[in-house]
């Protein structure tokens, strides 16, 4: 009997696109994930960090992730293992650990004060067994405390080069856990290794002196790479080992219009294969980039070929160059949509032959507040800021300065 693991990551349990939230979507993904789980009997499920968006997700976001793991824990024999990424809080993800391990849910945030041997898990289904290294988001301090703690005799390297000494302070921790475990070995992380495509929805990270890690660094010591942080899906290596980005369920910004996947591993007589499992989509997202004379044929064409029948409006964003200013023309579209499942959530318009005053970059500190509102509406609008908007600009404006220094007196 083949032991079978799923790799996902980045789900930003709790993100919105602008005022809409996304946990409509993240749960649709959850159940479907939740019946994979079943229909395939898979053993381990492995999530590589952004369980959340915010280090201190909202209450809803968390009771939808408990509700996850007491659901899967309770009805199916998996196992389930995640890290920290770059938007989570690796404290606050260990905060019930104890409560975890009873449900056999294993969780590492925090590389701080945790010796090698923290980092090693045994993946068995009692016939096939695999090893897992969990290593979650790090920056350079991180590793070099870690370092320092445990590798003494690579202090002499930190002098130097600070590059070198954070990827020989990570060789030797896959060294050790090479060493001395068994079976196909996997290494969950949360990091840019080199050769990724980034989408436009995820932050850079990096360590000092490196932009990405070196897939070098990975070659003798791992079977899969299990890797988060990138939400498109990518294989970095197709040889030993298989590394591999799943990328985010659900596609976080208008920009991403690629299909979704979980990824597929499984292991027989030692042996890996892997492949891509498709997952649905829970709600789509439309994008209309035009001139305002094309604008009412767009929206046509998309209401006509709109065909999202899921209980979810689909979302729509849209950038529209104009001859010359026209107000109201985001709620012109909103009715437009009224008896579609569309819902215009991101409208931006600028005149196409706008002549923005020339102020280089360098003067802006020069200019007051009140200047720069002044200068930003002429250059969008290619006309002077009337008096009653810059009135009304100036009111809210003494509220906020009142209201800052009232705080800075408390």
């Amino acid at each position: 009997m083949s032991l079978k693991i799923i790799h996902t990551g980045d789900w930003h349990l709790g993100k919105k696109l602008f005022k809409t939230s996304r946990l409509p979507e993240q749960e649709l993904f959850l159940t479907e994930l939740k019946t994979i789980i079943l229909n395939k009997d898979i053993d381990a499920l492995l999530i590589a960090g952004d369980i959340f968006d915010t280090p201190y997700p909202p209450s809803d976001a968390i009771k939808l992730l408990i509700e996850f793991l007491y659901d899967v824990t309770t009805t199916s024999k998996c196992h389930i293992y995640f890290i920290s990424g770059n938007h989570d809080s690796g404290r606050f993800l260990e905060t019930v650990a104890p409560f975890y391990r009873e449900k056999n849910i294993h969780v590492v945030g925090d590389i701080r004060s945790r010796s090698p041997e923290k980092f090693c898990f045994e993946i068995s289904n009692g016939i096939q067994t695999a090893s897992l290294f969990m290593l979650p988001f790090f920056r350079s301090f991180d590793l070099i405390t870690l370092g320092k703690e445990n590798y003494p005799e690579l202090e002499t390297l930190r002098d130097e080069s600070i590059s070198e000494y954070l990827l020989m302070v990570l060789k030797r921790l896959f060294d050790n856990f090479s060493s001395s475990h068994l079976g196909p070995k996997i290494l969950m992380t949360h990091h840019l290794f080199a050769g990724y495509e980034a989408s436009e929805s995820e932050q850079g990270v990096g360590l000092s002196g490196l932009d990405q890690i070196p897939l070098s660094i990975l070659t003798e010591f791992f079977d899969y790479v299990a890797l988060g942080h990138l939400h498109k899906k990518q294989t970095l290596s197709e040889d030993k080992p298989k590394i591999i980005y799943p990328g985010s369920p659900i596609p976080f910004r208008f920009s991403e219009t690629t299909q979704k996947y979980l990824s597929f591993i499984e292991i027989n007589n030692d042996r890996l294969s892997q492949e891509f499992i498709e997952l649905s989509t829970y709600r789509k997202l439309h994008r209309i980039r035009c001139k305002h004379d094309e604008l009412d044929g767009k929206l046509e064409e998309l209401i006509k070929n709109d065909d999202d029948i899921s209980s979810l409006s689909s979302l729509l964003e849209v950038n529209v160059k104009l001859d010359e200013p026209f107000p109201g023309l985001a709620d012109i579209i909103r009715d437009k949509l009224t008896d579609s499942n569309i819902e215009l959530v991101s409208f931006n318009s600028f005149v196409e032959n706008a002549k923005a005053e020339q102020s280089s970059q360098s003067d802006y500190h020069l200019l007051t507040t009140e200047d720069l509102f002044k200068q930003f509406y002429s250059q969008k609008f290619s006309k002077e800021c009337p008096e009653d908007i810059y009135k009304e600009f100036q009111n809210l404006l003494n509220i906020f300065r009142e209201q800052s220094e009232q705080k800075g007196m408390r």
